[in-house]
């Protein structure tokens, strides 16, 4: 996954009283090796680098699925089970957790 980065950081941060101050900066994809690379345009191009840094995965924040269910004849078990993916906000997959999933029949237009 490529990562993304979000929040104020798609608009150019003014210079207040010396002091760029960046709010809600996010990324997306969880990674232990990230860095902040900054650019001023001045007079001349001013770049400065921060020090690595990691994002962590978060809480379960949706669910997904991964593969569909086929092979369905009735009273017989699937020869392809469903199979789905707990992610948090970013869409990093979670590897363990206590969350129960459960699978409920429907019938009709999908909505």
């Amino acid at each position: 996954n490529k990562p993304s980065l979000g929040g104020a950081a798609a608009a150019p941060i003014h210079f207040d009283t010396g002091v760029a101050n960046f709010i809600s900066l996010k990324i997306d994809v969880a990674s232990t090796d990230y860095y902040f690379t900054f650019v001023a345009n001045h007079t001349t191009t001013l770049t400065t680098i921060g020090a690595k840094f990691a994002v962590v995965i978060g809480p379960a924040a949706q669910l997904s699925v991964n593969r569909q269910a086929s092979g369905a004849q009735g009273g017989t078990p699937f020869t392809t089970q469903p199979i789905v993916k707990l992610a948090d906000a970013g869409g990093n997959e979670l590897s363990s957790g206590s969350v129960t999933v459960t699978a409920s029949a429907n019938k009709g237009t999908l909505g």
